[in-house]
Parts: structure tokens; C-alpha cells; sequence
């Protein structure tokens, strides 16, 4: 039995038999529902029953206790998304590996399009690079591509018969210029020649990849892809230095620009003429660096195609 306090409505001393039911406080009555219940002897509550007189007693004379339904508390752990790890080979067969949506499927992605860009470079290229598509697909568009840039070359070296006779292929022509304006793209404002008579590839190539912003004198690729993209900073490597040719390295990103087709993401850039078939694989053996920008030119005119 326990000592039990009308004035404050509990008992003085702890259940004797608290350790049988740890859902009840250990000085609780009538099994801690005092209005269905009373507590038959201080230990366990049973059913309460009215009497007639006003006066309560117990309903059942076997000992019973209702269980009190307390509310569950369910401890919800904090979620942690950990992005998967993947290893995923892109078309030319480089392996990424590392997160996939922030890493691997982004510059598997990006390798891809430049894949379909260089097939369309050779398609829009010439005749052969068509020809060579529609007969082999995109391989055959590579082969095709590379006897469009023969071509080419003998047309900027004056070879009769690749040129109209109409054209004078000594002279220089002009590129309408416009003014720029921040809701359109700016386009070339360049004097550009064809190639002198008598002057190598090699010697054409260096002329136009290496100008005044490049270590050289003159205006050539350096500077037409500086007019395409006036508000980036770019980074031009100079005359016998190792690496790719361009570097964005501040201002407006070059793919920001409307109507660009600059790959967002490359931060490099390379000079390549119409046709050719080295860059992809620069790309997979690591010469030049994965988010490198293909910036097409013609051999004959010097003009950059981006």
C-alpha cells in the first residue's frame, strides 16, 4: 500500500510495482486515467463504476490496467544527398570518372558536342567533307574535309582552275563593318588578304596565328576573335611557346554572347583550319586540354569561322 495526499490530489511514495509498467510515472493513480479509473489497492487502476449513492467502485473485481497511449516521437534523421560516383568513357574514348551530374555527365556531354560540331565544320566545309559524310558518315566527313583543305590551300597558293577566273586572288577585300551594339553580336571589321603567291601553308599559318596580340605585327586570328568577343579577356600564346592557343582568363565568358557558339565551359581555345582531323585527337591524348574550343579559320583567306 501506499501514503496517499487528498490535499494535493497523489501519492506520497513511488509504485512498488513502477518497474512492471515504464509507461506510467511511478506516482501516478488510477493507472494515470483518474476519470475512467480508480486504484483498487495504491498499486494498479481499474474500470471505475457509479453507484447509486454517488460513490465510485470497482467494475471488475480481477486486477486490470489500461495502458495510456502516450504519442510516439519519431526522430526524423537529417537527409544527406551524397551525388553518385561514375566512371563514363566519352566518344573518343577518355575516361571520367568522379560526381556525376556536377563532373562526369557534363564534360562527357561537352566532348560529344564538339564531336557533332567538327562533323558539322566538315559537312559546311566543302564538297568532299559532304560527300565524304553522306558515303561514310561522320569518319568519312573527316576524310572528305581533308581533301577540302588541300583544296583549298592550292586555291590560296593561286593554282588556276580552283579559282573562278573573275577574282582577283592578289587583292584584298573588305568585311562590311557595324557598329557595335550590346543587344547584337559585333562582326569583323578586318582587312583581310589571300594568301600571297608563293607563300608556304606554314608561313601563312604563322602569319595569321601569331599578330600584334600574339607577339607578332599585323591583324590576324588573335585579333578577329578579340573583336568577336570585345568584352573577354583573352591570353594569346606567343610564337614558339608550347599550348594551346587562347585562354579566357576574365571578363564576359565567350558562350555568354548571343548567337555564340562557343561550348560553355571551355576556358581554351585552339585555331584549326577548315577540315582538319588532328583536334579530336589532341583532345584525347592530352596535348591540348579537354574544355578547349575548336576555332575554325580558312586556310585560303585567313578568315576566322566562329
Amino acid at each position: 500500500m501506499r501514503i496517499y495526499d487528498p490535499r494535493v490530489g497523489r501519492f506520497l511514495s513511488m509504485d512498488p510495482i513502477a518497474s512492471k509498467f515504464p509507461e506510467l510515472t511511478p506516482y501516478q493513480f488510477g493507472s494515470d486515467d483518474p476519470v475512467e479509473n480508480i486504484d483498487l489497492d495504491g498499486l494498479e487502476g481499474v474500470p471505475a463504476k457509479r453507484q447509486p449513492n454517488g460513490t465510485y467502485s470497482a467494475a471488475q473485481s480481477s486486477t486490470y490496467v489500461k495502458p495510456v497511449q502516450r504519442p510516439q516521437i519519431k526522430v526524423i534523421p537529417p537527409v544527406i544527398v551524397i551525388e553518385q560516383t561514375i566512371a563514363m568513357a566519352d566518344i573518343n574514348g577518355h575516361g571520367w570518372i568522379g560526381p556525376a551530374q556536377s563532373y562526369v555527365l557534363p564534360n562527357v556531354a561537352a566532348v560529344k558536342q564538339q564531336y557533332k560540331d567538327a562533323v558539322g565544320d566538315n559537312i559546311r566545309g566543302g564538297l568532299f567533307g559532304t560527300v565524304g559524310y553522306l558515303a561514310g558518315g561522320d569518319k568519312g566527313s573527316f576524310v572528305g574535309a581533308t581533301f577540302d583543305g588541300v583544296a583549298m590551300s592550292f586555291g590560296g597558293n593561286g593554282a588556276p582552275g580552283v579559282f573562278p577566273s573573275g577574282i582577283n586572288k592578289t587583292n584584298s577585300f573588305n568585311v562590311e563593318t557595324t557598329e557595335w551594339q550590346p543587344n547584337r553580336e559585333p562582326e569583323l571589321n578586318l582587312n583581310i588578304k589571300i594568301r600571297p603567291p608563293g607563300m608556304s601553308a606554314m608561313e601563312w599559318g604563322n602569319q595569321l596565328h601569331y599578330d600584334k596580340l600574339a607577339g607578332g605585327t599585323g591583324e590576324g586570328l588573335p585579333t578577329q576573335l578579340q573583336q568577336l568577343y570585345p568584352e573577354t579577356q583573352f591570353e594569346f600564346t606567343g610564337r614558339g611557346v608550347k599550348g594551346v592557343d587562347v585562354k579566357v582568363v576574365g571578363g564576359k565568358k565567350p558562350w555568354e554572347y548571343r548567337s555564340s557558339t562557343w561550348t560553355p565551359g571551355n576556358l581554351f581555345g585552339d585555331f584549326k583550319t577548315i577540315g582538319d582531323t588532328k583536334f579530336n585527337g589532341e583532345i584525347k591524348s592530352g596535348k591540348l586540354p579537354q574544355n578547349t574550343q575548336k576555332l575554325t579559320y580558312d586556310p585560303s583567306t585567313g578568315q576566322l569561322q566562329n
